[in-house]
Order: C-alpha cells, then structure tokens, then sequence
C-alpha cells in the first residue's frame, strides 16, 4: 500500500497540481490538509511519502501538515513521528471538527482520493462547501478517470459536479476560480491500467465584491 503514495508518478503528481499552485506555506499561519496515507513508519518519515515531500519542498513546516487516515494501523504508525499532526477517521469530519473549534486555517487542501467521479465528486463537494469561505487556498480533487473497465473525462467530473447544490452554493461565494487545465497520469501500478486526473480550485486573497455583499 505505502507505494501507492511513494511512487516517483505520485511525488511529480504533487509537484505539478499541489506544488504548482502554492510554493510554500512557511512563515503563515494556514495549514496542509491531506488524505496523507502511510508517512511514518516506528517512529521515522517515510522517504517519498506526503509528509516527506511537503517539508523537503518547503512548502510546510512540519506543525503546519495535518495528515487524515481511516486506517487504525496507518494513523497510529504515522502519530510515532514527533512531527505534523495526525487523525483516524473520515477527512471532511475530522476537518469538519476542527472548524468547529476553530482550528481549521487551509492554505492547501488536497482531497486525493482512490475513487471514480461518480462516487467521489459529491464528497468532494462537500470538502469544497466547508471551505467555501477560505482565502488565498488552494483545493486540489483527485479522481481515477481509468480503470479496467471504466473510463471517463476532465469534463465528465466538472459536469458531476456542477450538479451538485452544494458545490453550486460553494462557487457563489464569489472568489474561487477553477483552473482551466486538468492534469492527468497513469497510476502507479506496472501494468497502467489506471489513470488519474486532478482539478485544481484557487481562492483570492481577498474577497471580491460579490462575496462582502
């Protein structure tokens, strides 16, 4: 399992969606949201996992990466690290919970997930609902657009979710944009027979005056 987050296709993933948005979040006070997968191991980083290649780039201080897992033996190998914060369970809950106690200050947030759009894109609604009134944030989506059997396109993913109420409500908060460009790539495994697609929201700085109404 742990390859599925530490192959070099992964890593140039980041690089080009994560990376290529937001250089770096040193020095402010948002933080890195992730479904983060295995990243420690008895105690020690694992080489080319999230949390490794978040705090290599510079893109985060170590205390600014927040790592989500619905895996037991995953979260609590990666809560060995003395680094990053760490929590078992659903991602938009657990984010959902720290909004709710104020802890809850995005600069990234990148809901990398393992499904097709037609189950992921109405969870990933919600995730972009929650953040909503973000500034100067970036909301990265990855879906599997191949599989075996199945295929579907960039465009498929915008229409599945344009028909969803809550991610109509979250562009009316008037300072999101979507990237124009999508950015795809085989999966990991030796045989590519998956492909990947990411989609790329960015918020202002500043509320625009559509919003302050």
């Amino acid at each position: 399992m742990t390859s599925l987050y530490t192959s070099p296709k992964k890593t140039q993933a980041r690089d080009l969606t994560v990376l290529a948005f937001r250089s770096s979040l040193v020095g402010t006070s948002r933080q890195y949201w992730t479904l983060a997968g295995p990243c420690g191991q008895d105690g020690r980083v694992i080489a080319g996992s999230e949390f490794c290649w978040a705090v290599q780039q510079g893109l985060v201080e170590p205390d600014q990466f927040h790592g989500v897992d619905y895996c037991a033996e995953v979260t609590a190998q990666n809560q060995t690290l003395a680094q990053g914060h760490w929590y078992r369970g659903d991602f938009l809950e657990v984010m959902r919970d720290q909004d709710a106690v104020g802890d809850f200050h995005p600069g990234i947030i990148n809901y990398d997930s393992l499904v097709m759009p037609a189950k992921g894109t109405p969870y990933f609604a919600q995730v972009l609902y929650l953040a909503r009134h973000q500034k100067d944030c970036v909301v990265v989506g990855n879906f599997v657009t191949r599989s075996r059997y199945w295929q579907v396109s960039y465009l498929d993913i915008i229409n599945l979710l344009s028909q969803e109420p809550l991610f109509v409500e979250f562009f009316r908060a008037g300072n999101w944009s979507l990237h124009s460009q999508a950015y795809c790539y085989n999966g990991s495994g030796k045989r590519n027979t998956t492909e990947m697609c990411s989609v790329i929201f960015t918020a202002s700085p500043q509320p625009t005056t559509k919003e302050s109404t």
